[in-house]
């Protein structure tokens, strides 16, 4: 038996040449494992037995996947850069944490939701991707949840509240706007932001 390196020619025979050696090759993202191509066949006319099954590629880094030869991705909710060195892969993957989330302030339009709610100043990522929020009272009622956007790193909602609008209020003969915070003429009133204003009567006017 010969213990040499099979070509990318060979041809074995049982008597004089009955095996050559073989290996998974490192550079092209397999594991390191060796093996033989053996011409066991006596009668000759049949393909060598090789030793080795299947080449294994080697493990990607942890919270990453396989994606190509050589190519390791970063699993969703994970980044970092991963490249292979020849023989192994090298880099990490790191969490996605994203920004925290913070409530509108102008307009306060939007509040935690009924279930599993913002807090405001959430930080969000694979471990707890979402949380309810909702419009305040005045706004229309509608809900939905704050996602954790694991590319940009920042905390998002589609929910856009919009403030409830009462019809349009004129004055009454022989009335006229308050002193304190009083209504114009004519007026809107909207229930979040401006819910009320005052009258009283015009000059010349009781009651």
């Amino acid at each position: 038996t010969n213990n040499d390196e099979c070509g990318t020619f060979v041809t074995l025979s049982t008597v004089t040449d009955t095996s050559c050696d073989v290996m998974c090759d490192q550079s092209d993202g397999y594991q390191a494992q060796t093996g033989k191509f053996e011409c066991t066949n006596t009668d000759g006319g049949e393909d060598p037995v090789v030793s080795i099954s299947a080449c294994v590629p080697v493990d990607c880094p942890p919270f990453s996947t396989l994606v190509a030869p050589k190519t390791c991705m970063c699993d969703t909710g994970y980044s970092g850069i991963i490249t292979y060195t020849g023989t192994d892969y090298s880099g990490t993957c790191t969490l996605v944490v994203c920004d925290a989330y913070y409530f509108p302030i102008s307009p306060a339009d939007i509040i935690g939701g009924d279930t599993d709610a913002c807090i405001g100043g959430d930080v969000l990522s694979l471990n707890d991707p979402t949380c309810s929020v909702k419009c305040a009272p005045g706004y229309r009622s509608d809900s939905d949840v704050v996602t954790c956007d694991f590319v940009t790193g920042q905390s998002t909602t589609p929910l856009v509240c919009t403030e409830k609008v009462c019809t349009s209020y004129t004055f009454g003969v022989g009335i006229t706007g308050g002193l304190t915070n009083g209504c114009s003429n004519p007026q809107v009133l909207k229930q979040a932001t401006f819910g009320s204003c005052t009258l009283t009567c015009a000059p010349g006017y009781s009651g």
